[in-house]
């Protein structure tokens, strides 16, 4: 298994164009993740059962908003904003998905840690050193739990 890193860039995809943007939030909140298919530029190499990692680019905030499973490798189809050329897509099972608005990682915090990375890269699709997934996985659940934490207090309050 691999890790991706896909992007986001709601400068190109607005929220209006990404039509099931709630329905994939909905679902990952409640254990029922969608699944969607993601432009991954020309990247032929992922594969089925590899991990994504999308993170918002094109102005803050920026950081990791979702990851998952590649359910279906790449696959060529027309490109998402031009029918004239063609692209690659994956199709993604988005099991942890946070609100596109408040990246639950962070940009500082991945360049910061992980600074022989490009977090802004220019296209979809490139592979993620294997020494970098544990640690996302971690630093999500910890932000995750103390968002959530954060929650139940002002409930309380």
């Amino acid at each position: 298994m691999a890790d991706f890193l896909l992007t986001w860039n709601p400068k190109k995809w607005t929220r209006e164009k990404w039509e099931d943007l709630n329905a994939l939030l909905k679902g990952a909140q409640i254990g029922q993740p969608g699944v969607r298919s993601w432009s991954c530029s020309q990247i032929m190499a992922i594969e089925a059962g590899d991990r994504f990692w999308l993170i918002r680019l094109g102005g803050e905030p920026c950081g990791i908003i979702a990851y998952g499973e590649v359910v279906e490798g790449s696959y060529e189809a027309p490109h998402y904003n031009d029918p004239t050329r063609t692209s690659q897509y994956v199709k993604c099972r988005f099991d942890k998905f946070a609100d596109p608005d408040a990246p639950v990682i962070p940009r500082q915090w991945l360049t910061d840690t992980f600074p022989n990375f490009t977090w802004s890269p220019p296209r979809s699709g490139n592979r993620i050193h294997v020494d970098i997934p544990e640690a996302l996985i971690k630093e999500w659940r910890q932000r995750q739990a103390a968002l959530s934490k954060t929650a139940l207090l002002k409930q309380k309050s």
